[in-house]
């Protein structure tokens, strides 16, 4: 039989208790094992033996959040989101933070969903302000995952009894758009950045992204050391995933990306430099190919797509999902997924190379019906003659037995005759 904690110990604020009732559960097999439970789940937890510090005694139930901000900083206090889901609910915070708690109602997400519509994204994560450029609308999958995360947090406190059970809108589904750059998209993309003096030095960059896959945060943080020409590529040892995987990131490099790092006069420190003496950062990539693509009048701006442009190239290429995976240092392939998108062209090339499964393949010829056909799989019925069309002929005759026995629609004679009759004359 699982543990239940007690009515007035099941309350979340109270993080130490609770670790401590779970730490007991686990250990605890028995009713005489409670000490030994009780003295292993200290040492894991790391606090000192039972008879030094006496064990706290649980706290009362907090008062209710006042606000939406209090109630997101208590959420998040206990719960310990990621810095992504504390990304996710800073739009909540800016838009509904003051709001009161007891006029939060069970449409308030499909408010905060209309709100989000209404008021594109301008947030720039590295000065901590909005942007002084035009913004852009959000995204189908970006209010999807914040209206989800409001969702979480808002089902948190209904368990409490602070807000009222939550209505869900119908949330729209996220368009898959092409992401990746053509070839003469990138022509053009590099000949704007070769002629642009103060940004000449952030094209090799930008083209390793392309020639490799890697992320941005990745490349940007990229030390000589990392670097091995001989074997053609870069073990990075501080990646993205290292907490997850736990392993070493392995980027293999194409003959185009070895010849770029090939070109630096380098050899130590970070391999790309900006014309400060300093590292690039992302968002000063991202900054630099968002000017160029307006520039030459791109729709598509992002530093991103760079790496989508190189999964799409190796699908494109043959490549396998797992071959893609691994160049791009996913783990997961319904990640890699998202990157194989099929043109509408190529699409067409692989339908018009398509062969027939029947023995006979169709014409135009023969599937073009004529006025005195009958339409495709009809056999016309052969019309009877005027001998065979007589009532008394044989041939009606026969039609007339090959007919199956029509349904009764009333009773018997007798039956109707005994339902007629008066219920006062029955003995």
């Amino acid at each position: 039989m699982g543990w239940t904690p007690e009515p007035h110990f099941d309350d979340s604020r109270n993080e130490w208790f609770l670790k401590f009732q779970r730490q007991k559960h686990h250990l605890c097999s028995g009713r005489g094992n409670y000490a030994r439970a009780v003295t292993r789940a200290r040492e894991i937890m790391g606090l000192p033996p039972l008879g030094e510090v006496p064990i706290d005694k649980p706290q009362r139930p907090a008062t209710k959040p006042a606000t939406v901000t209090e109630l997101i900083a208590r959420w998040a206090a206990i719960n310990n989101p990621s810095d992504w889901t504390r990304g996710m609910l800073k739009a909540w915070h800016i838009a509904f933070g003051t709001t009161d708690l007891r006029e939060v109602d069970a449409d308030h997400l499909t408010v905060y969903k209309t709100w989000l519509e209404s008021h594109p994204t301008a947030w720039d994560r590295t000065k901590k302000q909005f942007r002084n450029h035009t913004p852009r609308p959000q995204s189908a999958a970006t209010i999807r995952y914040k209206i989800k995360t409001a969702k979480r947090v808002l089902k948190w406190a209904h368990k409490r009894g602070w807000v009222p059970e939550q209505t869900v809108p119908k949330l729209r589904k996220a368009t898959q758009e092409p992401r990746d750059y053509r070839p003469d998209q990138l022509a053009v993309l590099w000949d704007k950045l070769r002629e642009a003096k103060r940004r000449r030095l952030a094209l090799p960059p930008i083209q390793f992204i392309v020639e490799t896959g890697a992320r941005p945060g990745e490349v940007v943080g990229m030390e000589w050391s990392d670097v091995n020409l001989a074997d053609g590529e870069v073990t990075l040892y501080e990646h993205k995933t290292k907490g997850s995987t736990g392993e070493s990131r392995v980027i293999p490099l194409t003959p185009a990306a070895r010849a770029i790092l090939e070109q630096s006069p380098r050899r130590e420190g970070y391999v790309f430099i900006s014309r400060l003496a300093k590292p690039y950062t992302v968002s000063g990539l991202r900054s630099v190919i968002c000017r160029a693509a307006k520039a030459v009048g791109l729709k598509l701006g992002r530093l991103y797509s760079l790496r989508h442009t190189r999964a799409q190239s190796m699908l494109e290429q043959g490549c396998s999902l797992e071959e893609v995976a691994n160049q791009l240092g996913h783990k997961d392939l319904n990640i890699t997924k998202r990157y194989a998108q099929v043109r509408r062209a190529q699409a067409r090339e692989v339908a018009s190379r398509l062969a027939s499964p029947l023995p006979e393949a169709p014409t135009a010829s023969t599937l073009t019906p004529t006025p005195d056909s009958p339409p495709p799989c009809v056999t016309a019925a052969p019309e009877p003659s005027a001998a065979d069309a007589a009532p008394g002929s044989a041939s009606a005759r026969s039609r007339q037995a090959a007919r199956p026995p029509r349904r009764r629609r009333f009773a018997s004679s007798s039956s109707a005759r005994r339902a007629a009759r008066p219920a006062a004359g029955r003995t």
